[in-house]
């Protein structure tokens, strides 16, 4: 009798440890199958699309990259920060070369030839 549930013991475990064992080479299978939970090179390209740029951005490249980073946020995405640098960088040129704002390198005085004096 105790020959017999030693028999029927180790049969049930080697069925257990077969049973695992094509459960592992199912799982192996499938998996390599489902290639879809593995990094991308498009996901690889994306995640470094963000990250600080090498050089500053000129206004053609901040314009071509801009719609991709519209829903970025300015403290995580260190190409919007660029983006936006390299935009408002060509907002003052403009505004410079229109005329609205004063030079820098004149003085207050020498802008202003009726600068109040404070002599009574």
């Amino acid at each position: 009798m105790t020959l017999a549930l030693l028999v029927a013991l180790s049969v049930f475990l080697g069925g257990i440890a077969l049973a695992s064992g094509l459960f592992g080479v199912f799982w192996a299978f499938f998996k390599m199958l489902d290639r879809s939970g593995e990094v991308t090179v498009f996901d690889i390209q994306r995640r470094l699309s963000h990250e600080r740029p090498i050089q500053p951005l000129t206004v053609e490249d901040a314009l071509t990259e801009e719609p991709n980073h519209r829903e970025c946020s300015v403290a995580r995405c260190h190409k919007k920060r660029a983006i936006n640098r390299a935009l408002a960088a060509q907002r003052r040129d403009a505004r410079s070369s229109a005329g609205r704002i004063p030079p820098t390198h004149v003085s207050p005085i020498e802008r202003w030839s009726e600068w109040p004096s404070k002599s009574s």
